[in-house]
This record gives C-alpha cells, sequence and structure tokens, in this order.
C-alpha cells in the first residue's frame, strides 16, 4: 500500500511538472505574460510565428521600454508601436517589461517612470539591475533559443534613457541600443525642457564607469538615436548630444552616409576607423514628443495618440534592420 502511494505521489507530481512546463511555454504568434517577472512589475514576452530566425541559428532578443506614464500592455502591445511585425520578418523575440511598481526611495521621481536620471548608477542598482537579470532570464530560456550576441535594448523616453544606462552598465549583455527621444545621460529631471546641461565627454567618462571591468565589449557595441526636431518635453539637442558621446565611446567619428527615409526622417550615420558603422542619428522634422511607429503601428495609446505617432518614420522597422544589418558580435 505504501509503495502504491509512493507511485501515486510521484506520478503526481509528474503531472504537475509537465502542466507547469507546458504553461511557460508562450504561445507564437502571441504576447504571453511571463511567469518570473525579476522584480519588475509584469513582463509580456511576444514569440514569433517565423521559427527560422534571419541571422545565424539563434534568435535576436529585442526588449522594449515604455515612457513615463505609459505600460506594455497600453502603449507596446496589440500592434499598437507596430513591434510585431519586425519580429516575425526577422523571427525574433520581444519582451516588455513594465516599471516596478515599487519606488525606490531617493531615486524614483515619478511613479511609471523609470529610473533613469542622474549619475548615480551601477551595475546591479536601480532599475537596470533587474533589466539585466531579466534578459540574463529570458537567455536561459531553451524553448526560446536567444542568441546571446543579438540582444537589443529599446526605449521611449525615460525608457530611452535607461536603455542608454543599461547599454552602459552591461555593455557585454547588449549589442545594440536604441534611443527614441531621450535626455541626455546623465541629465536631471529639470533639465530635459532646454538643451542639455551635461557634456558629451562626461557622458562618456560615466557609461565607463558604469561598465566597470566590461568596458571593452563597446568595441563591437551599436547604437541608433531619434527624435523629433518639435519635441517639448525632451529637447531636440539632448539627442545631438548623446549621438556626440556615442561616436566618442566607440571612436566613430567618420561620416558614413546619409539617413533619407519616407516621411521627412533624415539623418546620418557614423563609421569607427575600421569603417564599421557603429552610429545612426535621425531627426523627424515635424515630430513631437511620440513613438514613432509609421504605418507599422495603429490605435494609440493610454493617452489616445498623444504619444504614438502613424505618420512618419516606421521606426521599428527600421532599428530592427540597422541593428541585424550591422550586428558586430554575430559570426556571419
Amino acid at each position: 500500500m505504501q509503495i502504491l502511494s509512493l507511485h501515486i505521489v510521484r506520478a503526481l507530481a509528474l503531472l504537475l511538472a509537465t502542466s507547469s512546463a507546458f504553461a511557460a511555454t508562450p504561445k507564437p504568434g502571441a504576447w504571453n505574460e511571463n511567469e518570473q517577472n525579476y522584480g519588475l512589475f509584469n513582463l509580456h514576452v511576444y514569440l514569433p510565428q517565423q521559427a527560422r530566425p534571419t541571422l545565424a541559428k539563434k534568435r535576436a532578443l529585442m526588449v522594449v521600454l515604455h515612457g513615463c506614464k505609459q505600460t506594455a500592455y497600453g502603449d507596446i502591445m496589440d500592434k499598437r508601436a507596430g513591434w510585431e511585425s519586425a519580429a516575425e520578418q526577422y523571427g525574433m523575440v520581444l519582451a516588455a517589461p513594465d516599471v516596478p511598481e515599487t519606488n525606490t526611495p531617493g531615486s524614483r521621481l515619478f511613479a511609471g517612470c523609470w529610473d533613469w536620471f542622474g549619475t548615480a548608477h551601477q551595475r546591479d542598482g536601480r532599475d537596470i539591475g533587474p533589466l539585466a537579470e531579466m534578459i540574463k532570464g529570458l537567455q536561459a530560456r531553451p524553448e526560446l533559443n536567444i542568441d546571446p550576441q543579438q540582444i537589443y535594448v529599446v526605449g521611449m523616453s525615460s525608457g530611452a534613457a535607461v536603455a542608454q544606462v543599461l547599454a552602459c552598465a552591461y555593455p557585454e549583455l547588449v549589442a545594440g541600443v536604441g534611443l527614441h527621444s531621450a535626455p541626455a545621460m546623465g541629465s536631471n529631471v529639470p533639465e530635459v525642457f532646454a538643451p542639455p546641461k551635461i557634456e558629451a565627454a562626461a557622458i562618456v567618462d560615466n557609461c565607463r564607469s558604469y561598465a566597470g571591468d566590461q568596458q571593452a565589449a563597446f568595441a563591437t557595441q551599436i547604437a541608433s538615436v531619434i527624435h523629433g526636431s518639435d519635441d517639448r518635453l525632451a529637447h531636440a539637442a539632448h539627442a545631438g548630444r548623446n549621438r556626440d558621446a556615442l561616436q566618442a565611446l566607440y571612436g566613430a567619428s567618420q561620416e558614413g552616409g546619409k539617413i533619407a527615409e519616407a516621411n521627412q526622417s533624415n539623418g546620418s550615420l557614423y563609421k569607427d576607423d575600421k569603417g564599421q558603422l557603429r552610429v545612426a542619428h535621425i531627426q523627424v522634422e515635424g515630430l513631437g514628443h511620440a513613438f514613432a511607429a509609421g504605418d507599422g503601428g495603429s490605435g494609440g495609446g493610454t493617452h489616445g495618440n498623444s504619444f504614438h505617432d502613424y505618420s512618419h518614420i516606421n521606426y521599428p522597422a527600421w532599428v530592427t534592420r540597422f541593428f541585424f544589418d550591422n550586428n558586430l558580435r554575430v559570426k556571419r
């Protein structure tokens, strides 16, 4: 009787474990709420139906960070920002986390905003620690098949600002970073409405300080900066300051060509001394403080169309192509 009971217990344990494994397996072609949030409030993962990655044998991971007073559900998912089409085209996994619910005393000024401002950052602190753990956790899941050489982080506004800090603090994790409407790294909140006070050289010094002994990874990191000419919440000059800092950080001082996209978007590419494209800078004429989803998204977000733009460049499509075309970590 005891032997039979033991067999029943083991069978039930196996059944529960199997059910749990199936529950944790994300559904292709859909956003799935992740069971583990790594200290973030929520985490949603999009697994593409396109099973075959377009670069190497593993999938890229695109981490998408919302702006202040936004959420992943209300502003990124359900094709609002246009990331799903890019994920399907490239066989890429998307991860959209929400800002941690609990404010960090003395650091996060506004609920719903990423903890981006100032210069007091370190590798395992504030919001970048949980974001790095999230990336490592998703990499470790075999069913996602993520390539550690194809990790990209793109954010909007405060999400872009914290993406830049994350790329600085963990350059070995982040192969490419996209800054959409970001304040110059190291700025404080009142400084975003006017041209930045912090100089490019200080941004570079802070970035290297955050990276510590991982600075060698900057040699293979790439970046995209995009900003609206009519942004009234984060002055457009902040994009130029971030661009200058990234050029200096990567040694990308050479002109690499012009960017001329449809719908009033233009800019420049910059190469390093090896002729490798490292930095892209786009200014969208007539765009305010809104995410440029272009024709790839629809439906607005938490605040209607106030922070979503569907009439200019399709930035998810553009930046994904830029990352895939210029990734310096994947053997081709």
